[in-house]
């Protein structure tokens, strides 16, 4: 199971189903792209923004491997620690990317691939009704229903 988070640019109009290449779907978990091509992947993703944080990154390590003379299998470890965590953390940092350039938030869908999860996301998508977090309380055990159960008691 993959899970994908959907971003829209705000400038597509919320009815307008041809804009659905336009819809971006963000994969959560771990990049392997980013991992072994990270310059690449970030520019084909064009988050530049990103890329120059990560070359200033690349360039602060270089100095600190230099600074404190750590060579051969020392450097090897640090750079690909360093290099998993970028890769750990280089979806969230696309999805940031996408925000900055003004793409809006949709939601979070889970499938088998992401075939499905695009298929599950467009089925279920009623571009003409705004979601809002209190419509989960309609749905018993969600935290938005026992909030709404306490508010109706006069709990706080």
């Amino acid at each position: 199971m993959v899970t994908y988070r959907v971003f829209k640019p705000a400038v597509a109009p919320l009815n307008d189903l041809e804009q659905v290449d336009s819809f971006r779907f963000v994969k959560s978990g771990f990049c392997w792209p980013a991992f072994f091509i990270p310059i690449l992947w970030l520019l084909y993703k064009r988050a530049w923004y990103v890329m120059l944080a990560y070359i200033a990154l690349v360039i602060v390590m270089i100095l600190f491997l230099l600074v404190t003379g750590l060579t051969g299998a020392g450097a090897t470890i640090f750079t690909l620690l360093l290099g998993f965590y970028f890769a750990l953390e280089a979806n969230n940092l696309r999805a940031y990317e996408l925000e900055h350039r003004g793409y809006q938030f949709c939601g979070v869908v889970t499938g088998n691939n992401r075939y499905d999860c695009e298929k599950q996301f467009f089925t279920g998508w009623n571009a003409d009704a705004a979601w809002s977090p209190l419509d989960d309380a309609n749905i018993p055990g969600t935290v938005a229903d026992l909030s709404a159960q306490n508010l109706a008691r006069g709990a706080t």
